[in-house]
């Protein structure tokens, strides 16, 4: 019997099942940070027997449903068009070579399995070796460790100019003026609205008077 999973490892497998019954849910995890647990997710992906049954034990679900859960967590969180090397291997930016090697190599024996299509596998076959070769020396790693800092800060750059932009415009591409300016201009619109409105009684009042003054000549 497999030995019961401690709540740190099973915390993919849980968010991978929470995806697997609402996929909506995808794009807040893709922006999320990867849960603890990966190697075991991975693991199940991979159709290690006792992966499978442990979470079996412990979630209270069929090996077939954790399977699909695991796998579709893979295509939809790890394999998202946004995901930078590390995420693609399943781990976070502080994991060992030796993590990231077994990652791999569980990766790779999921896609060489009969449940991942011959197209979707020859491309994700890409992306996941793509992401080794960015990692898989401490050189290359460095290297790519420097570009993913670089693509961060730039991103948090935009952001904060958009921001910035949307906070002084109001977001309809207009200045938006400080609370006194704009209460003064309302006021002076109300004023300019009342003078008109004067303007145009008065009027309407002297075209009655010369209407009711023809008609008694």
């Amino acid at each position: 019997m497999a030995q019961p999973l401690p709540d740190q490892e099973i915390g993919a497998v849980r968010a991978a099942l929470d995806l697997l019954v609402a996929p909506s849910r995808g794009r807040r995890f893709q922006s999320a940070a990867l849960p603890e647990g990966m190697t075991l997710l991975l693991r199940i992906v991979a159709d290690d027997q006792g992966a499978i049954e442990a979470s079996a034990q412990r979630t209270q679900n069929s090996p077939q449903k954790l399977q699909e859960a695991a796998a579709f967590y893979v295509e939809q969180i790890l394999l998202a068009a946004n995901s930078d090397s590390y995420r693609v291997l399943g781990a976070r930016r502080n994991a060992t070579p030796g993590e990231l090697r077994r990652h791999l190599a569980l990766l790779c024996k999921w896609l060489h399995s009969e449940r991942c299509p011959e197209l979707a596998g020859s491309m994700f076959f890409l992306r996941i070796t793509h992401a080794w070769n960015n990692l898989k020396t401490p050189e290359r790693r460095a290297d790519y460790d420097a570009t993913l800092d670089a693509r961060m800060a730039a991103l948090a750059a935009r952001k904060a100019r958009v921001d910035d932009f949307a906070n002084t415009h109001g977001g309809n591409g207009k200045a938006r003026p400080p609370c006194g300016e704009a209460l003064a201009a309302s006021q002076g619109q109300a004023r300019i609205g009342a003078a008109r409105k004067r303007k145009a009684h008065s009027l309407w009042r002297r075209l009655i008077a010369f209407a009711f003054g023809a008609q008694a000549r």
